[in-house]
């Protein structure tokens, strides 16, 4: 059991703590596949074999890749939701206005609703709101709560800090601002992918380290949590799809300088304490080279007394869960969304 600094919050965050350590087993509704081989399934190998076909970021200036990735649009997409009502907004970064989009069920009328915060992925140098777009009406309609898609600064144009500011800065917005939004901002979820997951965990320490607005929960996809340090997935899984080592070294460098690399608010794993932080659920892909670091964070968010719920699709890649032509990615939004409002509507 951890504390909390709101006393008036002590008695929801228990109940949320208590929810949280309910669904600690997965639905049975959700396919498992923890039992299974670390190598890759016949669907992810098919999709795997067609991204190496694509001309590697790597030989590109960062706004090539963009464009690449921008005019290829997201091939393996989820399928359109009706259900889902999206509204383009403008939320304040840290030094300029954020393009973003909110998404609710149509069914869904509350005037106080629970909501995940989510900032995408892409190395912090590539990626956007609009390459997102399905997964957010998934994980929306799924979980019948708010899900608002922010995005933020992209490197090397903003460096480190920059996206990591203007993640703190459109979260804490949107918690003094919820209202506006139908959205209980004690009820508020921050979470991302990848380099999103980086920003969201960060900013969980951030804002505790600051007396600023706790999220109610993290929600970690294949987060990047140890900066350049080599673990044993990333040697053992150097040539992985979607990020071989060279394409993690070119998002790297174009982030974030060496002299910088070990600082807590990159490799976060660096913080001496990491007690006192929401909840978190961390999910990680067997064939991915950001494997070991993603279970190594859960794990020290449990021994600094954080419940984690950790959950390792091992017949898959990094990148996956925005790829809803995959058996593993429907079923990783229904186990997330299952969380998320089982947590968040305690």
């Amino acid at each position: 059991m951890y504390t909390f600094r709101e006393a008036p919050l002590i008695a929801l965050r228990v109940r949320q703590e208590e929810a949280f350590q309910s669904v600690l087993r997965p639905s049975p509704n959700v396919v498992d596949y923890s039992q299974m081989a670390s190598s890759l399934s016949p669907e992810s190998q098919k999709i795997a074999d067609l991204i190496m076909q694509a001309p590697s970021i790597t030989e590109m200036l960062p706004q090539a890749a963009r464009d690449m990735r921008t005019a290829a649009g997201n091939p393996f997409d989820y399928e359109g939701i009706n259900e889902v009502e999206k509204t383009n907004i403008q939320i304040p970064g840290a030094v300029t206005i954020l393009e973003s989009r909110i998404y609710k069920t149509k069914a869904n009328q509350q005037k106080k609703n629970g909501a995940l915060i989510y900032y995408h992925g892409g190395g912090f140098v590539l990626s956007d709101i609009n390459l997102y777009d399905g997964l957010m009406a998934h994980l929306a309609y799924h979980s019948g709560l708010v899900v608002v898609s922010v995005n933020y600064r992209l490197a090397p144009e903003t460096p480190f800090p920059g996206g990591l500011l203007d993640v703190q800065a459109s979260f804490n917005w949107l918690y003094a601002h919820a209202e506006e939004f139908e959205i209980d901002a004690e009820r508020m979820a921050i979470g991302g992918d990848s380099s999103g997951a980086n920003l969201a965990a960060v900013t969980c320490v951030l804002n505790r380290d600051q007396d600023k607005p706790m999220p109610a929960m993290q929600m970690l996809i294949y987060p990047s949590t140890m900066g350049n340090s080599q673990t044993e997935s990333r040697k053992r899984l150097r040539d992985a799809p979607v990020i071989p080592k060279p394409v993690i070294e070119w998002f790297h460098n174009h982030y974030i300088s060496e002299e910088m690399s070990n600082d807590p608010r990159f490799d976060i794993m660096e913080t001496e304490d990491l007690s006192h932080l929401p909840p978190a659920f961390v999910l990680t892909a067997g064939y991915d080279p950001l494997m070991d670091e993603g279970e190594a964070f859960a794990n020290r968010l449990r021994e600094s007394g954080v419940p984690v719920r950790y959950s390792c699709y091992t017949d898959t890649f990094h990148g996956f869960y925005n790829f809803g032509v995959m058996p593993q990615a429907r079923a990783a939004v229904v186990e997330s969304a299952a969380i998320l409002s089982a947590v968040l509507d305690a």
